[in-house]
């Protein structure tokens, strides 16, 4: 019994090891820029918003999709399913992160999702959508946050209308 017991710890750990060690790193990044917005309005959900002042007078985002996959297939599935939609009307912008998910469930790290047409996937980790966006002066900036942190470390001279569920914020 003695022998057994470190026996099936030492195998566990070398299942464990060869597991975690085949997943890879992906990284997607989204770039846009727009001139004349005197409103933003931003809704953005899994990942933290970084809110910096704009150097040109332009509104832009940059937004980074990351996460660890061990399949492709399931890996550009996450990539599929995430939209980020931005429209523009007038001086008026809305930005808006979705990724259709209905059911999110997270055990040791390891994330199934299900999303909202059926697609199922499996074995990601660590999922992390990181919103940057550089603003000017406006006459208005709302900011909406599910699950994560919205941080305005630099003094942006606009209005602000924050709603912010499950996270911290830090102005």
């Amino acid at each position: 019994k003695e022998v057994f017991k470190p026996g099936l710890v030492l195998i566990a750990l070398i299942f464990l090891t060869s597991w975690t060690q085949a997943q890879k790193d992906y990284n997607k990044v989204y770039e846009k820029t727009f001139s004349g917005i005197k409103s933003l309005d931003v809704s953005h959900r899994r990942g933290p918003i970084e809110v910096l002042p704009s150097k040109n007078g332009q509104v832009s985002y940059k937004v980074e999709l990351t996460f660890k996959a061990n399949e492709e297939a399931d890996a550009q599935g996450l990539i599929n399913h995430f939209e980020l939609d931005a429209d523009k009307l007038g001086s008026q912008l809305e930005i808006k992160s979705e990724m259709n998910i209905k059911r999110w469930n997270s055990r040791n790290g390891n994330v199934r999702i299900e999303f909202s047409d059926g697609n199922k996937i499996k074995d990601i980790k660590d999922v992390k959508i990181k919103m940057q966006l550089f603003v000017p002066t406006l006459d208005l900036l709302k900011l909406e946050n599910k699950y994560d942190d919205i941080v305005i470390e630099q003094a942006v001279n606009s209005p602000l209308n924050i709603k912010l569920y499950s996270g911290k914020l830090k102005v």
